[in-house]
């Protein structure tokens, strides 16, 4: 009842006022969240690229109806309709790639986001990883000096979002955000020239007295 009236009284000032609150309930503390992802609900798999582009074949030839060709195809009726609808421009040519080849608002390609994490991970390398908002904000500039279309908040804030920067990390699983471990000032200062060039001038000398084979 508690948390029914605290709803109540966020609807009357917000719609959704309440999903950004916490309620207390005795020694209990509920905090509301709007999930960053959907989990799909349906047991039906999603339509295949072959399938639709047979089906909207079909239905732009002007062989069968939709209502038909989703029974034929075994499709969904709502479904074959969006596609029809987007791609009733074609014509009687039902292009080959019907079906998105990247998630929504993905923003960057396949290919640039490849090239970005292959350039984050060979910053690492170099004892030079950046930062999420390092990361964010060269998605941003990647995507202006590519003249893509991009959402209003990246130009507001000069870098890409949290949304997208969570969706870049699931869809490049090879790099992840860990934190740099902290290095002393004694191992920078030692970290040099000099100090690198006598390790090897005595590797070399080792080697060379000894004579050590590969094995």
């Amino acid at each position: 009842m508690v948390a029914e009236k605290k709803i109540l009284e966020h609807q009357g000032s917000s719609p959704l006022g309440f999903l950004e609150s916490d309620f207390n309930i005795g020694d209990k503390n509920i905090l509301c969240k709007m999930p960053r992802t959907c989990k799909r609900v349906g047991l039906v798999p999603p339509p295949s690229n072959e399938n639709l582009k047979k089906a909207l074949d079909d239905i732009l030839s002007g062989k069968f109806s939709i209502n038909q060709t989703a029974k034929n195809h075994g499709l969904s009726k709502t479904t074959l309709a969006r596609y029809a609808k987007l791609h009733q421009g074609c014509g009687l040519i039902v292009p080959l790639q019907v079906k998105r080849p990247q998630f929504h608002l993905q923003i960057l390609s396949s290919e640039m986001e490849r090239e970005l994490s292959e350039y984050l991970l060979t910053c690492s390398l170099f004892n030079h990883g950046l930062t999420t908002i390092d990361t964010r904000k060269i998605a941003f500039s990647f995507a202006v000096a590519n003249l893509l279309k991009t959402l209003a908040n990246w130009y507001i804030n000069g870098m890409a979002s949290k949304d997208w920067l969570s969706g870049f990390t699931k869809r490049n699983q090879h790099i992840s955000i860990r934190k740099p471990e902290s290095t002393s000032q004694a191992r920078t200062c030692g970290f040099n020239k000099p100090v690198v060039s006598g390790f090897y001038d005595q590797l070399f000398n080792v080697q060379d007295k000894y004579q050590f084979s590969a094995d």
